[in-house]
């Protein structure tokens, strides 16, 4: 075989060289080699080498030489023919190497660079580790992969790519968004604030409101787009190794590390979602709050240091590793970045130390129902004297960091996703902490959610705990949907805009947790772990995150998807195998018997844990099961909370045969009650007792439940069983004793002191009577096949209350638990319990509650009682007339029930009336502090309450089955009379004020459940109060006043959803009885209206004579009217009405009506709570459906009429929510009420027919509308004329307030103002109401903007002379023209101080553009001089010329320009502010003269005033023509701001400056100074 190449060398160094050659051309040429030589090294021989072959050439033919030798030395060379053979085996190997080598061909494809996303997971967080090889092997191939490989350092880098064959690396966007990263970075911080200060101002709020969301959508989606897995995956893990060179994990040092540790890499790839969340408003000291480190039990124990820099160290969260006891060094505790950095780590003692660390500071930090949003951290001296906060540190700035810049949220649900079970016990830990399972407050807030489910008459239906929120205080609430697919449903309608883009469920989770959660797929996880049955630590913590709402197990302040609405408990059932993992976990066996017990006891609990494990729980381990078993309470809980909120799930729940476990415990006997003697035990005794303690709370606990769960069954009219069956083992429950000893106390007034367990024995009772109530009125409604109760049973049950109790003091109950409503120490002895007591794992028993929680069983025991024996004898077919009347016979004897009408009140009716007085008098009472959020941990006092109004309502309906209407009216009138009066009022709007109208967080709605079954008393009280009135004609005097203003508070409490409660007290405060006295003020607001100046702008734009007042219609008229159009336009509800004066009579009755049917509302689309000015927010035209006719001017005019006559009742005097102050609640019904009249209301038109009216006929038009509002204008501009000035000072009525411009709280909005002033130049043909309802937006505390529209707008339109004169506007002159704008200046700026607002000098006096409002008040003065200049006012004057009015201010103007006082309000106000502007306030403002720039631009202001007035008609030698504009002027020289009018007298000091002008711009002085007594 012949070679086609030789190949010659020497030996095998010579091959490599040539290698070495060869590669540094290819890389020279494209980068990259086309081949790779190789040291092959021979394998030693084990035989002689075989001969080798002839060679194909001779290497040498030339003799060898010797140096030592001859050249014919043959000794020396005698090998030589072997190192041929050699030579020529080495050839012949490397034949089959070199033979191989193909070369590229020129048209190869030229290499591309890696691209990015092999990059990012190349160098993304975590790091592959092998766990097989040893730590010695890791370090080798460490140090190989970080040393430089021989020879490489000659190999040149690859040339870059050319520009012309490369690819576009980013699109025209990326480039883009590049430049501008790169300009920003090349600015200086003062110039990035600058510039975002300027787009602020060109763009509007919308616009910037827009840019944000999808600055925060376009981040979090970098963020997560290197990801391949989906959202609810888990996070992979990195271990936490030190940056340093021999760091090492958990104490042991390695030989080395990485230069770049992985926890950067993950940190870089959350620094967008970072960014994109710190630029959301954040509450204040956020600042302060990432610089807080805490301890694994959430208390702050240092700071960051202040210099920090945002971005977390990993090698700093390293060295403070708890687990590395070898070093001692670094701070103590982790901030919350720190904390998140440290849940990434592989090892999972570290996540589960984080996870612990974030539970305790969420815990700790969620805001509470029970302590107001500002309530301060507890913080360490040293860390409080370094942060210098005068107000402390708030928990909600540590609440809020967590959520936002921590992302607490999508990463405890990706913790949860962990499969080591550890961590996913912490993680639903922290899960838990974060909805509301835990914290300081965690008691109080399970006492006062566990008082709305146990007083189903005052505290069902109750407000859903979920975040809400709503555009505008009259809106709408807007409610996030619980799972993905209802939230594609709802979301953009196709048209791609950028603007609709849906937020995802990690900004979701950023603001409302417990959908951001559910929309990850929390559910379908719980599902898992507890089907699973891996993570026995996480079942208990798992099972409260469903059924936890607060810090309880009841309910309270959280975030439980039970409690959140139907449809998240409907998700709960349909989440993938849950139904199954609640029957594992039901069906789990209970705990090997110990081993004292006999043998024959053992081997029987050996053999039922063998059948249990036979069943739903087969598969788990022995921990397992034990958790499932001790979770059976829970888990039962969790299916009465379902039952509750949904009829969907209850149904489900007993079609998949849930219900049996609670069957089990309804058909158990009761646990035998221990015998306690004397005082009650302090749990000592041995661990027997403690053990058969604990088994009897278990038992009863369960009971609770079951019964509950069958009482929910009930209201949806579910057959579960029946009771004849359930007697036998609940027979004892019916009647609980009462030692001797308490019995003697009540009796005497003294405080009750009860055991542990007669406390649960009456708790028990209390849902045995609930139960037994709700079953009677079931079988009212079903059939007698469904029925759950027979009559027998029912009679039987009924015979043993009433003689239950009889044998108790009933009225020495009452007034020994009224102790513990009203007694201080009673309150400071709850809040130790409560703060110092941990959670109840059976809150419906009360089990570690205090005294307070004592008195609340007893009450509420004593209200389900009667409130089955109301129930019973309201079933007709139960029993005969006379058998009731025997019955009510024995009520009366007992004192709960009126002997006959008009005689002695019971006692027990007048210990629980004394109570509620007590109650409302009580400042530090627990359900008004605790709604207004100042409770602290004695919210838990707030129990007591409810059950003492509980008791009320029982008692109030007891009256209403047994008593006539009229009289059980009456009883229950004195019975409720306390909550129905100003001091309840005051109470009420006190809560009010104390809520947000526009965002409803859980803790906000808890916190409503302090007070609310409270009010829904109070509007039993007035349904008395209101069937009272209506039964005889000398009683109608019941309804006064402070009924109307409980009715109206009480309409701004309800919670959103109540409309059947809200319609209820619609119907109460417009009824006809109560709607005479509002009728009569307001007939003589209108009389007293005709005899006076202002009947003018009522009588029409005529003017002339005054006229008379129409008749207004009577409160027969007004009711149905008002009722059917406020219920549709606020409710959505048609009133049906009912002739004559029947329906408050039919109403009084409230036995007739069966408690609520449901447990939770649905707020969507509820516009409850109402506004204060609701009367006046909507016109209340009714439907056709409600048989009402009436046309929108006369529907407007009885809105305005009943406004008017409630204001002249006093009863707008108390603030309300949403206000700020009760000159922002004037100024909102001001608005409201001219907008009614003159706003745009094209939707209101009911039918065609109605609009084509409307435009005939004009709302304005109508008499009656016209007057009352001419008489509510005057009333609020004139009610108080300090507070308006006030709130326009503090509210930013200066030129330099908001840059917004516009809209104030409860003001005018600055595009409703242009709409009106537009409506008027075109329809109002000069009349005179019109024209004030627009000169009112030209009042001081309106913002400079909304002024400037006005004017401009009508200045465009030429109809600024129809406005009517500043003497017949309402309110002052001063409300229009401040008497001393310098004195507004120094407090804080005002609408009066044009003359620092038109050159900017509210901060910076004097100088030209500078301050806030610089620029804006140059445009503010331009339209002033323009106004002045170009004709408007000419026109003005000219308009009032044809009257001629002697003896006005200053007198008839020489030159013919009209009459001042008979003028347009837009004269002397534009003169007044020119006037301000010009010269300096007389006296000097306080502090000293003006600075000399403040003079400058005033002169100048004024020479180009003389300029434009004088110049074209002056002459040659400086004379003036006399003119209208010459007029103007002079009234400008003249003007005296503090008389606000011309004066005939001017200062020297502006004679002056009027004389330095004139001889600037070559004018004489006098002749513009003749005239007027100036010359």
């Amino acid at each position: 075989m012949q070679r086609q190449r030789e190949v010659a060398v020497d030996d095998e160094e010579e091959l490599l060289r040539m290698q070495e050659q060869f590669q540094a051309q290819v890389a020279q040429r494209d980068g990259r080699p086309a081949a790779k030589f190789t040291r092959v090294t021979r394998r030693p021989a084990a035989s002689p080498p075989p001969p080798p072959p002839p060679p194909l050439k001779p290497v040498e033919d030339e003799p060898h030489e010797c140096a030592e030798h001859e050249p014919e030395c043959e000794g020396h060379h005698g090998d030589r023919k072997e190192v041929e053979s050699l030579i020529s085996a080495m050839q012949t190997a490397m034949k089959n190497i070199v033979g191989d080598v193909k070369e590229r061909t020129a048209d190869a494809a030229a290499p591309q660079p890696p691209s990015s996303a092999a990059a990012t997971a190349a160098s993304s967080f975590p790091q592959a580790t092998h766990r097989k090889l040893s730590k010695f092997a890791l370090g080798r191939q460490r140090q190989r992969e970080t040393a430089p490989a021989e020879g490489s350092a000659s190999v040149p880098p690859p040339p870059p790519l050319p520009a012309s064959g490369a690819a576009p690396l980013m699109d025209e966007g990326g480039q883009i968004d590049a430049e501008n990263r790169q300009l920003l970075a090349a600015m200086t911080p003062e110039q990035v604030a600058e510039a975002r200060e300027e787009a602020v101002q060109r763009l509007p709020p919308a616009a910037i409101d827009f840019l944000r969301r999808r600055a925060a959508s376009r981040a979090a989606a970098a963020a997560t787009s290197p990801s391949p897995a989906a959202p609810h995956t888990a996070a992979p893990h990195a271990p936490l190794e030190a940056a340093q060179p021999g760091g090492a994990v958990g104490g042991m040092k390695g030989p080395g590390s990485s230069s770049k540790h992985p926890l950067q890499a993950a940190h870089q790839q959350q620094a967008p979602v970072r960014q994109a969340a710190a630029s959301r408003p954040s509450p204040p000291n956020a600042s302060a709050a990432s610089r807080l480190r805490f301890d694994l039990e959430g208390c702050v124990v240092g700071l960051r240091e202040a210099g920090a820099a945002a971005e977390v160290s990993p090698a700093d969260v390293a060295q403070r590793d708890i687990l590395r006891q070898d070093e001692a060094g670094g701070p103590q505790g982790y901030s919350l970045e720190e904390a998140c950095l440290l849940c990434r780590s592989s090892l999972p003692q570290q996540r589960v130390l984080a996870l612990r660390l974030l539970a305790a500071v969420l815990a700790l930090s969620r805001p509470s129902p029970a302590a107001p949003a500002s309530a301060p951290l507890p913080l360490p001296p040293a860390v409080a004297a370094e942060l210098q906060l005068p107000a402390g540190l708030q928990r909600v700035a540590v609440w809020h960091h967590a959520l936002h810049a921590a992302d607490a949220a999508l990463l405890l649900r990706r913790s949860l996703d962990d499969q080591h079970p550890a961590v996913a016990a912490a993680a639903a830990a922290a899960l838990a902490a974060l909805l509301g399972a835990s914290g300081p407050a965690a008691a109080a807030e399970e006492q006062a959610a566990e008082a709305a489910d146990a007083g189903p008459l005052t505290g069902w239906p109750a407000p859903p705990l979920r975040h809400m929120q709503r555009p505008t205080a009259s809106g709408a609430w807007v409610v996030a949907p619980v799972s993905a697919d209802e939230a594609g449903g709802q979301g953009g309608d196709g048209g791609g805009a950028e603007g609709e883009e849906a937020l995802d469920e990690a900004q979701l989770s950023k603001v409302d947790p417990l959908t951001g959660l559910l929309h990850m797929g929390l559910l379908q996880r719980v599902s898992y772990l507890l089907g699973a049955g891996r993570v026995a630590a996480a079942l208990d913590p798992l099972l409260s995150i469903l059924i936890r709402q607060g810090k309880g197990g009841g309910g309270g302040g959280g975030r439980g998807v039970c409690q959140a609405g139907k449809d998240a408990a409907d998700q709960v059932l349909a989440a993938p195998g849950m139904v199954a993992a609640l029957k594992a976990v039901m069906d789990a066996p209970p705990p090997p018997p110990p081993l004292t017990q006999p043998p024959a006891a053992a081997r029987a609990g050996a053999a039922s844990a063998s059948g249990a494990r036979e069943g739903g729980g087969a598969g788990f381990d022995s921990a397992t099961l034990a958790a499932c078993h001790a979770a059976r309470p829970k888990a039962l809980r969790l299916l009465r909370q379902l039952a509750a909120a949904s009829k969907a799930a209850a149904r489900q729940l007993q079609e998949a045969g849930l219900v049996r476990f609670a069957l089990e415990h309804l058909l158990r006997p009761a646990p035998a009650a221990v015998a306690v003697a004397g005082q009650p035990s302090s749990g000592g005794g041995d661990a027997g007792s403690r053990g058969s303690c604990g088994s009897s709370l278990r038992q009863r606990g369960q009971v609770a439940e079951a019964l509950r769960l069958w009482r929910c069954f009930a209201q949806h009219s579910f057959y579960l069983l029946l009771l004849d069956d359930a007697y036998p083992a609940l027979c004892t429950s019916f009647a609980p004793p009462l030692p001797a000893a308490a019995a003697d106390a009540a009796a005497a007034g003294r405080a009750l002191v009860l055991a542990e367990e007669q406390v649960q024995q009456w708790c028990v009772a209390r849902e045995a009577y609930s139960t037994a109530a709700q079953l009677c009125w079931h079988a009212a409604r079903s059939g007698p096949h469904d029925s759950q109760l027979s009559p027998q049973c029912a009679a039987a049950l009924a015979a043993g209350a009433l003689s239950w109790l009889a044998g108790l003091p009933l009225q020495g109950l009452v007034a020994a638990c009224n102790w513990h409503t009203s007694s201080s120490t009673s309150l400071a002895a709850a809040a130790t319990v409560a703060a110092g007591s941990s959670l109840s794992p059976f809150p419906a028993l009360a089990a570690s509650g205090g005294s307070s929680q004592q008195a609340a069983a007893l009450l509420g025991t004593l209200a389900s009682a009667l409130h089955f024996v109301s129930s019973y004898w309201s079933n007709q077919a139960w029993h005969t007339a006379a058998e009731k009347a025997a019955a009510a016979k024995r009520l009366a004897r007992l004192g709960v029930l009126p002997a006959a009408a008009g005689g002695e009140v019971p006692g027990v009716l007048r210990a629980v009336s004394g109570a509620l007085e007590q109650l409302l008098a009580a400042d530090a009472a627990g359900p008004w502090q605790a709604a207004a959020g100042t409770a602290g941990s004695a919210a838990g006092a707030s129990a007591p309450a409810a059950a003492l109004a509980e008791l009320a309502v029982s008692l109030a309906r007891l009256a209403a089955t047994f008593l006539s209407p009229h009289a059980a009216a009456t009883s229950n009138a004195a019975l409720l009379g306390p909550l129905c009066g100003q001091l309840a009022a005051g109470r009420f709007l006190a809560a009010v004020a104390a809520t947000d109208t526009t965002l409803s967080q859980p803790w906000d709605a808890a916190r409503l459940l302090h007070v609310l079954p409270v009010a829904r008393a109070a509007m039993v009280g007035l349904q008395a109060i209101a069937g009272a009135g209506a039964g005889a004609a000398a009683d109608r005097q019941l309804w006064s006043a402070a009924a109307s203003d409980t009715a109206l508070a009480l309409l701004q409490l309800l919670p959103a959803g109540d409309e059947a409660g809200a319609l209820q007290l619609m119907a109460l405060l417009l009824g006809p009885h109560q709607l005479q006295g509002p009728a009569a003020a307001a007939c003589s607001c209108v009389l007293a209206l005709a005899a006076s100046p202002a009947a003018q702008l009522a009588a029409g734009s005529g003017g002339g004579s005054a006229g008379s007042p129409p008749t207004l219609p009577a409160a027969q008229v007004l009711s149905p009217l008002l009722l059917a159009g406020y219920a549709v336009v606020w409710l959505a509800m048609v009133s049906q009405h009912v002739g004559g004066d029947e329906g408050p009579e039919e109403d009084a009755s409230v036995g007739a009506e069966p408690p609520s049917s449901s447990a939770i509302l649905r707020p969507q689309g509820s516009r409850l709570p109402l506004p204060a000015d609701w009367m006046l927010g909507e016109l209340p035209l009714p439907p056709p459906e409600a048989g009402v006719v009436a046309e929108p001017g006369f529907a407007a005019a009885c809105a305005l009429l009943l406004a008017l006559g409630l204001e002249e009742q006093q009863l707008g005097s108390l603030s309300a929510a949403g206000l700020a102050s009760e000159a922002a609640l004037v100024q909102s019904k001001l608005r409201r009420a001219v907008m009614l009249v003159y706003g745009d209301r094209e939707q209101a038109a009911a039918a065609p027919a109605a609009a084509a009216q409307r435009e005939q006929d004009e709302v304005w038009d109508q008499p009656l509308a016209r007057w009352c509002l001419a008489a509510l204008m005057q009333r609020y501009c004139s009610a108080d004329t300090t507070a308006a000035s006030g709130l326009a000072a503090g509210s930013g009525g200066s030129a330099d307030a908001s840059t917004g411009g516009g809209t104030q709280a409860g003001g005018w909005q600055q595009q409703e103002a242009r709409q009106l002033a537009q409506h008027f130049a075109a329809a109002s043909y000069g009349d005179r109401l019109f024209g004030a309802a627009v000169a009112l937006l030209l009042r001081c505390c309106v913002p400079v903007d909304t002024q400037l529209e006005v004017l401009s707008v009508l200045a465009d339109e030429q109809a600024l002379h129809l406005l009517p004169p500043l003497a017949l506007l309402p309110g002052p002159p001063t409300a229009y023209l401040p008497p001393l704008p310098g004195a507004l200046a120094t407090g804080g700026g005002g609408a009066g101080t044009f003359g620092q607002a038109c050159f900017g000098a509210s901060s910076m006096p004097g100088a030209v553009g500078g301050g806030g409002g610089g620029g804006r008040g140059r445009q503010e003065l331009d339209l002033y001089v323009k106004l002045l200049t170009e004709g408007p006012l000419e026109r003005c004057l000219a308009a009032a010329g044809a009257a001629d009015c002697p003896g006005g201010k200053g007198g008839r103007e020489e030159g013919g320009g009209g009459c001042l006082e008979a003028a347009s309000v837009a004269v002397p106000l534009v003169l007044h502010r020119l006037a301000a502007a010009c010269f300096p306030p007389e006296p000097p403002l306080p502090g000293g003269d003006a600075p000399a720039t403040s003079g400058i631009q005033q002169q100048a202001l004024l020479c180009s005033l003389l300029q434009r007035c004088c110049g074209e008609h002056s002459s040659s030698s400086g004379a003036v023509a006399e003119t209208p504009l010459l007029v103007l002027l002079r009234l400008l020289l003249c003007w005296d701001l503090a008389a606000a009018g011309p004066s005939a007298v001017l200062p020297s000091n502006r004679r002056s400056s009027i004389e330095t002008a004139c001889a600037t711009t070559g004018i004489d002085a006098d002749a513009v100074l003749r005239g007027a007594g100036m010359a």
